[in-house]
Order: structure tokens, then sequence, then C-alpha cells
């Protein structure tokens, strides 16, 4: 298989296009999320002009924050359930459950699975 070399400025760009991707598509879908059928989206915009929340989006960026912060030894699930106390302001559902877990003193990735519906 042949490699792919990128210089530094682009491999930035390719990293940057994926993520302004990734929350263009996570924000454009969050009203949708889950929902089987062809939607709707002419005109879509929210109308304060803000972003909309995005939990997904909201998860990465708290794990990268953790890795600038520890460097990529210094990352683990421990490191990653603290960051997830600190940091993920959603409390509903699974990430309340992971949560309430966590503060019971069950660790990750453990916090994440016990009683929860949402584990398939």
């Amino acid at each position: 298989m042949a490699s792919i070399t990128f210089n530094r400025d682009e491999l930035r760009d390719k990293i940057y296009g994926c993520w302004l991707g990734k929350s263009i598509g996570g924000t454009f879908g969050m009203p949708y999320e889950g929902l089987q059928q062809v939607q709707d989206s002419k005109g879509y915009i929210n109308p304060t002009g803000e972003p909309i929340p995005n939990d997904d989006l909201d998860l990465q960026i708290v794990w990268l924050w953790a890795l600038q912060d520890r460097g990529p030894l210094g990352v683990n699930a421990a490191v990653l359930g603290e960051y997830w106390l600190n940091y993920i302001v959603a409390h509903w559902s699974e990430y309340a459950n992971c949560k309430a877990n966590q503060r019971l003193g069950l660790v990750p990735p453990f916090s994440g699975s016990y009683n929860n519906v949402s584990v398939q």
C-alpha cells in the first residue's frame, strides 16, 4: 500500500476540514437525531444565530482538552472520567447515569454502563 505524506500545513488543513464538517453535520442533524424518515430541512436556522448545543461534539472537544492538558501518555479512562465530571454539562439520560455512578465510586469505563438503559 502506498503511503501518503502531508506537510504540517496540509495536515492542519485536513484536520480543520474534518472538524468543520463534523461540526456542521452534527449541528445540522441534531434536531433529527434518531429519526428514520427523510426530513425536510429547508430553511433550517437557529433563531438566535448562535450554535445549538451538540453533545457529540462537546464530548470530543473535552477529550481533546484532556489530551492537550495531559499529553498522549497521560490520558486514560480515569482521566477521561474526571474530565467528564468536570466539563460535560449534559445531565440527562446516560450522561446523568455515568456521572451518578462515578460519584458513587464506580470508575470508568464501568461507570458508563452500570444500570444504564442506553447500553446495548
